[in-house]
């Protein structure tokens, strides 16, 4: 739902309801081309750690757990 939102207000980041031409459009709200760059350069390997994290405990913490009589 959220995507169908996205796509059927798309030029438009936030409408104005007083004036459509002061609404808010996606280009003029995203950053120039050299910050999207750094992000991405900082996002990729943040999402190779984030992943190879997960993998780890997910390693660590495999199997099946015992149970014992003094659980709740």
């Amino acid at each position: 739902m959220l995507a169908s939102v996205a796509f059927s207000i798309f030029p438009y980041v936030l409408p104005s309801s007083l004036d459509a031409a002061r609404g808010l459009t996606a280009h003029a709200a995203a950053s120039d081309a050299p910050a999207l760059r750094t992000a991405l350069a900082w996002w990729i390997p943040g999402m190779l750690i984030a992943s190879g994290y997960s993998a780890f405990v997910y390693w660590k913490f495999r199997g099946k757990i015992q149970p014992s009589g003094d659980g709740y």
